[in-house]
């Protein structure tokens, strides 16, 4: 399926999980190279459409439209790209992994116990991902309430 771009390099959102990006990035394991990424988009997806219904209590909606970068320009995807390069530079630059679950749990801990929690991002105000997603919706909650 093709989609217009519609993100159209807009990188910041005002809100956290208003855009998503996914790539795929290919992970070299004794058992042959895996793919990385291309299982996420659709249960991403779901998450999102089915499971998010009021996106963590802020009673804010969540849609999710497809948007597809132009074929061979990387400056469309940068997000990602960037995300990738990290993954790659920090974590499995110079590995092979010895079987794919090896390669997918390396890879799993790396975003969940390092990337998201710790890692802090000049696009949030220096802060780990977690950090700001706390800090937006603790506001949220505080606007909300009053």
């Amino acid at each position: 399926m093709v989609t217009s771009n519609v993100l159209e390099r807009r990188f910041n959102p005002t809100q956290p999980d208003q855009a998503l990006v996914t790539d795929i990035a290919y992970i070299k394991t004794l058992e042959g190279c895996t793919r990385y990424g291309h299982g996420l988009v659709l249960p991403t997806y779901h998450w999102l459409v089915h499971d998010q219904t009021d996106n963590k209590g802020t009673g804010l909606g969540c849609t999710a439209d497809g948007s597809m970068s132009r074929r061979g320009n990387c400056h469309d995807n940068a997000v990602d790209e960037s995300f990738f390069q990290l993954l790659k530079r920090e974590r499995i630059k110079w590995k092979i992994y010895p079987s794919r679950e090896a390669a997918k749990m390396d890879v799993f801990n790396y975003i969940e116990m390092f990337y998201n929690p710790k890692r802090r991002h000049g696009s949030n105000d220096g802060l780990s991902s977690v950090e700001y997603e706390r800090r937006y919706f603790n506001e949220a909650e505080k606007c909300l309430s009053s």
